[in-house]
């Protein structure tokens, strides 16, 4: 399915309304504050219905917005418009970003967009047009979500348990803990219990993970057709909905060898529950938990 057919969907149009009035994740708010500080210039890629336009207006941002799928651009104008907002929309692709050079000091992905373009070569073009319209010195700020954890990411969860059973004190307070956004992305975990929330995730990674990395094995053999971390999944709103699209899982290497296509040099990432938790991870498992944010400094 097309891109713009499946976040057409009216149940998916839906659950990006509700979600825009949540706010930002802890994560995202605390990479914002972190690299990308107030005053500045936003451009918001793959904007949805206007979360980020919603929660960052009254920060001191300036925020554009940018979405390929028309429904979206006026779910977005809804909510700008319900707030008393007039945030400037358009309807484009983040391959071709219709934008003036060097016009922002911050550019954002914070849900899946890029994700969402197959071919490496396509996705450098983003990461061109990205550099193309960032000031120098402006930043990027993308998360990168993973579907699930990978096994790594388990066996080092659960070795750090055995060698110190009691909470890690917390490396920082910006986020102070999870956000309504947090909640609502986590409300499908109630009726179950913690071993039933982790088996269900554990399920998840075996699936995903492990199915891609068989797959990945065929690729990188050259008996298998597409490029290492290709998949498609029929979740992109809460609940999964008819249809699947392209998705790609990135490696940490891919991601910042094509972002150097654009001149973006990373500057520092985390993973979303290091960030909301104030835990700190092995880099390892850092880039293969479930979300990942990346902070780009333009050159």
């Amino acid at each position: 399915m097309k891109i713009t057919e499946k976040y057409a969907q009216p149940e998916v149009v839906a659950f990006w309304k509700e979600f825009s009035h949540q706010g930002l994740q802890a994560c995202e708010a605390e990479m914002l504050a972190r690299y990308a500080p107030p005053p500045a210039r936003v451009l918001d890629l793959g904007c949805g219905s206007g979360r980020a336009g919603l929660a960052l207006a009254s920060q001191g941002y300036d925020v554009h917005g940018l979405d390929i799928t028309w429904e979206m651009v006026w779910a977005a104008r809804e909510t700008y418009t319900t707030a008393g907002l007039k945030l400037p929309l358009v309807q484009g692709d983040i391959q071709a970003i219709p934008c003036a050079p060097a016009s922002f000091d911050v550019a954002l992905i914070l849900i899946a967009a890029l994700q969402h373009i197959p071919g490496r070569k396509a996705r450098q073009r983003v990461f061109a047009n990205i550099g193309r319209v960032l000031r120098p010195g402006g930043a990027l700020i993308l998360a990168l979500d993973n579907v699930a954890p990978a096994l790594t990411c388990y066996a080092w969860w659960g070795w750090q348990r055995l060698r110190s059973p009691s909470p890690q004190p917390a490396a920082s307070q910006a986020t102070n803990g999870a956000t309504p956004a947090d909640a609502l992305l986590g409300s499908h975990r109630q009726g179950l219990s913690s071993l039933g929330w982790h088996a269900r995730g554990l399920a998840r990674t075996l699936r995903w993970r492990t199915w891609t990395s068989l797959l990945d094995l065929g690729r990188r053999a050259g008996v298998w057709p597409g490029e290492v971390g290709d998949t498609a999944i029929n979740q992109v709103s809460l609940q999964a909905t008819q249809g699947r699209v392209f998705y790609h899982f990135y490696q940490y290497n891919e991601l910042v060898a094509d972002a150097a296509v654009g001149g973006l040099r990373l500057i520092g990432y985390h993973s979303g529950r290091e960030l909301t938790e104030g835990k700190e991870f092995a880099p390892r498992v850092r880039q293969l938990d479930k979300q990942v944010l990346y902070a780009f400094h333009r050159k």
